[in-house]
């Protein structure tokens, strides 16, 4: 019923990060959420800290 989308990006352990707040109204306006917060946060902001230890990160 909601028509609003959410993103969800699942890393190599399986761990689902979400970024659905605020729900984006089209898919181009949640990838660019996606892409802003890989210029902030680099692919680390997927990964527990357990899992950046892990991998070395």
């Amino acid at each position: 019923d909601d028509p609003s989308w959410i993103l969800s990006v699942e890393n190599a352990f399986g761990t689902l990060t979400i970024l659905d707040n605020p729900p984006y109204f089209a898919d181009g306006l949640a990838w660019r959420a996606f892409e802003k917060l890989l210029d902030e946060q680099g692919f680390r902001a997927f990964y527990s800290a357990k899992e950046r230890r892990k991998l070395r990160l």
